[in-house]
């Protein structure tokens, strides 16, 4: 090391791994130095905390894992997206297909292809707004409402069931902590 260069050293836990940028692998070392954040040994390798120990793996996985729960829930029924567009329908019915696009997250045309399924199916209608002829409403029919209801009745199991755990203070922060990332993302 040149003496003229101060660097500052680091010492990285011996449980925490080290991910190479080159092999996209975990590498552990019970003494590995970190020198500017570069390995003395490896000058290609960065500290990273481990994967299941960030909050957004967490949140995909606990995403996937409910997701997966409703799609047992509803097999052959009907799809997430599916789901998710009759579920904001349920909640204030003769929304505009822009606005379905904004709440969902998913894009116009993938909106407009999923009404037009769920149309087909008798889950949804969709009419010309009589003030503005430009905008299409959605509205759910009774088979939506029925589906909607079968889907609600399985999120409030599942729900209770994940988080039976926690007082409802910890509910409480939950929320407020996922709803400050979602502001984020």
């Amino acid at each position: 090391m040149d003496e003229n260069k101060q660097e500052a050293e680091v010492k990285i836990p011996e449980e925490a791994p080290v991910y190479s940028r080159k092999r996209k692998t975990a590498v552990k070392s019970s003494e590995q130095e970190i020198v500017n954040g570069k390995d003395s040994a490896d000058k290609d390798e960065i500290f990273v905390p481990r994967a299941e120990e960030t909050p957004l793996v967490l949140i995909n996985e606990v995403s996937r894992l409910f997701l997966n729960k409703m799609r047992e829930h509803n097999e052959g029924s009907i799809s997430g997206s599916y789901r998710h567009i009759i579920f904001h329908l349920a909640q204030k019915d003769g929304r505009t297909q822009l606005e379905l696009a904004r709440l969902t997250h998913l894009k116009p045309p993938t909106v407009s292809l999923s009404l037009a399924k769920l149309e087909a199916g008798g889950n949804v209608r969709r009419e010309a707004d009589p003030v503005d002829l430009r905008q299409t409403r959605v509205y759910l029919t009774d088979l939506g409402r029925q589906i909607d209801d079968a889907s609600r009745e399985a999120f409030i199991s599942f729900e209770k069931q994940a988080i039976s755990g926690l007082t409802d203070e910890e509910r409480n922060t939950l929320v407020k902590l996922l709803k400050a990332v979602r502001e984020k993302i």
